[in-house]
């Protein structure tokens, strides 16, 4: 289940191709307090869109004080458990066509086959 705590959550595993786009912007610093000079505004977000639908959002993150820190990495990581018959079970995921972007992209644009 994707985006478990949204009311458009959906469920990856019906043997389609499917598009995936994660939206992440970290938070701005406040410079001007000052006794605090990066003190961290919540103004950090995520959003998930699975085939160009919106399927989890979160907004006021605070993801960090640190103005030498920006989005650098992407890390691809797979969990699949919370059920019993996760144990013992062969599954196969599959990943094609993965790219990442500085700049915006059009999350209804998908071309899953």
């Amino acid at each position: 289940m994707v985006g478990s705590n949204d009311p458009n959550a959906r469920v990856i595993g019906d043997g389609n191709w499917h598009c995936v786009t994660q939206y992440i912007r970290l938070n701005t610093l406040n410079t001007s307090t000052p006794n605090n000079p990066n003190a961290a505004n919540r103004d950090g977000e995520t959003r998930l869109y699975i085939d160009g639908v919106l399927t989890g959002q979160k907004t006021g993150i605070h993801f960090t004080n640190n103005p030498a820190y920006h989005t650098i990495a992407f890390w691809l990581q797979v969990y699949h458990g919370g059920s019993p018959d996760a144990s013992g079970t062969t599954h196969d995921i599959f990943f094609d066509n993965i790219n990442i972007s500085e700049g915006p992209t059009n999350q209804t644009q998908c071309n899953c086959q």
